[in-house]
């Protein structure tokens, strides 16, 4: 895996502090941040829809791996250095 893409609720003040806190923190693995309400989410992911309807937490590897929930969460901290 060469990057990780984390797709959050922008609009969730939780999901925007984890976001900024996982931003600030040194990663292994490249992460680039996209909100749910991105106009481009869908044109990057065409099959996302189904998965940003439950409105959780989705972490994408540039392999094409869907994670969702605490198994996002979980390759979110595998991702960071510390």
């Amino acid at each position: 895996m060469n990057k990780l893409y984390i797709l959050y609720d922008a609009q969730d003040s939780l999901c925007s502090r984890c976001r900024e806190w996982m931003g600030a923190e040194p990663a292994l693995v490249p992460l680039e941040f996209i909100p749910y309400q991105a106009p481009e989410l869908t044109a990057k992911f065409e099959h996302i829809g189904a998965y940003v309807a439950m409105n959780r937490l989705l972490a994408v590897s540039d392999e094409g791996a869907v994670y969702e929930g605490p198994q996002a969460f979980v390759m979110c901290l595998y991702a960071l250095e510390n």
